[in-house]
């Protein structure tokens, strides 16, 4: 079994349960562009309504979008995509069922255009078979959507590598914990063998049912947060291999 190692002290693990957006592939670049445009397209549809560039600017930071930038810890970087489309349902003739659909589409055919604007943040092949090497269980919890989730593992040629993969499809939203605990019933495991490893508030809340919740610093403006919620603190994925010890 291989160890971490968190504040000195050496702890048994036999798995690693990782965030997306913003842990292993960048969230700025590559969603900031279907995101702003998919809310002005149900945005200046609105029928019988033209909103004012303040009014339209104060709807997009509600939603976690400032310019051309998605806020760390928004609806846009943090939410799923059901939560995007309800917000959305308020501007729409669409309800949120349908906004869900319309939105899944928009971006799945993104995905599909552009896979070369994925970026990985880091040689993720090489860190999970390091990962897998040492006996380690590798798992993927995100608030993205199914189809879209899977779509980026396969675009990047990590698919085969994970598991465990859970989405809003089949679990409720992190922070609730019924995705580790259905992992943990799966392979036969603690959560206190079990660490998670994120970008957002809401994914240290989720890795406090596991034994560590792990922060990727990738936000300079939600730095002093994640360090508070968080037990253990690296500048990118890849250093979570200094943290991994072999029996």
């Amino acid at each position: 079994m291989a160890n971490i190692i968190i504040k000195n002290q050496h702890y048994p693990i036999k798995a690693i349960l990782f965030d997306k957006d913003g842990t292993i592939t960048e969230l700025g670049d590559f969603w900031t562009e279907p995101t702003i445009g998919f809310m002005n397209r149900i945005v200046n549809d609105f029928p019988n309504k033209t909103y004012h560039s303040k009014e339209k600017e104060e709807i997009f930071l509600h939603a976690g979008i400032k310019g051309d930038e998605l806020l760390p810890d928004s609806l846009a970087t943090a939410g799923s995509m059901k939560d995007f489309a309800n917000f959305l349902a308020d501007y729409s003739i669409m309800d949120g069922k349908e906004l869900y659909q319309e939105a899944l589409a928009y971006f799945c055919k993104y995905i599909e255009q552009y896979p070369e604007r994925i970026k990985p943040l880091g040689d993720l092949a090489y860190l999970f078979e390091r990962l897998k090497t040492a006996n380690l269980l590798i798992g993927l919890v995100t608030n993205d959507s199914l189809q879209t989730t899977h779509l980026i593992l396969e675009k990047l040629e990590i698919k085969d590598f994970f598991s465990f993969v859970a989405t809003p499809n089949e679990f409720p939203e992190k922070p609730s914990r019924v995705s580790l605990d259905a992992f943990c019933e799966q392979f036969q495991c603690k959560p206190e063998e079990v660490v998670y490893v994120g970008d957002s508030l809401g994914d240290m809340a989720y890795g406090q049912h596991t034994l560590a919740s792990i922060a990727v610093m990738n936000h300079p403006s939600s730095q002093a947060a994640l360090i508070a919620s968080s037990q253990v603190q690296i500048g990118s994925v890849m250093d979570l291999l200094s943290l991994i010890e072999c029996d």
